[in-house]
């Protein structure tokens, strides 16, 4: 499984974003370069959102890095890339509660972009 250790830099940040952005990175940026840039994306509208989410802005924007690691080789697992990726954020990185629940209730998009790295988008 090529899949990342825990990373133990999340008790040096401040902040949940940057810990999901090196995470995403780690995971998606060379498997799933498509991916990857979608979440980077996704990322910077969520970051764009922060002056009217106050002190929901760091969760959201975390939530938005971390949406489609279970796309990641090693993860996907159930063909439900929501849950693969907050079981991983759940059980190997001990990520906060509300965090897991946000990435596990993503929603599925209704037809596959053209950009996809994934068959299962």
């Amino acid at each position: 499984m090529n899949v990342p250790p825990r990373l133990s830099s999340l008790g040096r940040m401040t902040t949940l974003a940057p810990w999901g952005e090196q995470l995403a990175r780690a995971l998606l940026r060379e498997p799933l370069p498509r991916r990857w840039a979608h979440v980077q994306g996704v990322a910077a509208r969520a970051r764009g959102l922060a002056p009217v989410l106050g002190t929901d802005a760091d969760l959201l924007e975390a939530a938005a890095w971390l949406h489609d690691i279970g796309y990641a080789p090693g993860l996907a697992g159930t063909g439900l890339h929501q849950l693969d990726g907050a079981r991983y954020l759940r059980d190997t990185q001990q990520a906060d509660a509300l965090l897991c629940r946000l990435v596990a209730t993503t929603p599925a998009p209704s037809s596959k972009p053209a950009n996809a790295d994934s068959p299962m988008s």
